[in-house]
């Protein structure tokens, strides 16, 4: 089984540029959150340093609220 891959080369005027730079901020910050989250999330340590945990904690849509509003 193969996997292909199909790039989709496009340019973009210049007056759209500071639109997309806002947007692609924005993404970057909710990106960041989410990813601090879910190491805080499945962080655990010991006297001894960092520990895998055994299960990983799934987050729910009320242990991300919380954050997310202090956030905005």
């Amino acid at each position: 089984m193969s996997i292909q891959t199909k790039t989709l080369s496009v340019r973009i005027k210049d007056k759209h540029a500071k639109v997309l730079r806002e947007m692609a901020y924005e993404v970057n910050q909710v990106f960041n959150l989410a990813n601090e989250l879910t190491m805080k999330a499945n962080r655990r340590t010991s006297d001894y340093g960092p520990v895998k945990p055994v299960n990983p904690v799934w987050l729910s849509a009320y242990d991300v609220q919380r954050p997310v509003l202090v956030f905005r």
